[in-house]
């Protein structure tokens, strides 16, 4: 648009954005030549280090289930 305006669906959110992520130009204006292929998979490198084990605090529900509170009010909106 011209000088001011906004396009639909822009308004608050286009000033933030904006705002939030200013213009940056093209690392690579004009592509020069083809880039090679790379196939997916291994690179041959080492594998990646197995996950520590996660630690659970005691009281901690069984796994799969939510743990909900059931006692009378819980959940509910706070005193204040």
């Amino acid at each position: 648009g011209s000088s001011g305006s906004t396009t639909v669906g822009e308004g608050a959110q286009g000033v933030v954005r904006g705002l939030l992520l200013p213009l940056q130009h093209a690392l690579r204006a004009v592509a020069r030549r083809a880039l090679r292929h790379l196939p997916s998979g291994s690179s041959g490198g080492t594998a990646p280090a197995a996950p520590d084990a996660l630690r659970v605090p005691a009281g901690a529900p069984a796994p799969g289930r939510v743990g909900l509170p059931h006692r009378r009010g819980a959940g509910g909106a706070a005193r204040l």
